[in-house]
């Protein structure tokens, strides 16, 4: 997991933000003590519990992957290269 310094902070809740709008399923996490980043996805099967079937569970961590895999390279280069958020999302984004 990757985990930023404070000075970095506001650029990384920006970066989130920003990733966060275009989102339909999931939402980035930034952990505002530690400086860490998570990617959260969700189904809600309390009316249904039989609707948790692998096949589900199997495209919940799917989706989880791919889109941490697809925005991590922007989240490494406000680390390593101090691109602003604004190019770190469009980079991540053009592709």
């Amino acid at each position: 997991p990757l985990t930023f310094p404070p000075a970095l902070l506001p650029a990384v809740a920006e970066f989130v933000v920003r990733a966060n709008y275009g989102l339909h399923i999931g939402s980035f996490d930034l952990d505002l003590e530690d400086g860490s980043v998570q990617f959260r996805t969700s189904v809600d099967v309390e009316q249904d519990e039989d609707a948790l079937t692998p096949t589900v569970l199997k495209h919940l961590l799917y989706h989880n992957v791919i889109t941490m895999d697809r925005y991590l390279p922007g989240l490494q280069a406000l680390l390593e290269e101090g691109v602003t958020p604004t190019a770190a999302i469009a980079a991540v984004e053009a592709e």
